[in-house]
């Protein structure tokens, strides 16, 4: 479970021929930790393209009340 936000438009990249984008992928981490460098990962999807994924409280469901 998690939320992901892109963020796309970004500046000319001439090795892809577009412009860059970034996604950031944020899990659900219950106990509201950091997290260690471990548990941070930066991929790339391709030349312009990446992905940030990190653990966060605010990847995690809500209760409807």
């Amino acid at each position: 479970m998690g939320v992901q936000l892109t963020y796309s438009d970004g500046e000319y990249c001439r090795e892809g021929g577009g412009n860059r984008q970034v996604k950031l992928q944020m899990y659900c981490d219950h106990m509201g930790r950091l997290g260690s460098v471990a548990d941070y990962y930066v991929t790339a999807e391709s030349p312009c393209s990446f992905v940030v994924t990190f653990p966060t409280p605010h990847g995690c469901p809500k209760s409807a009340s």
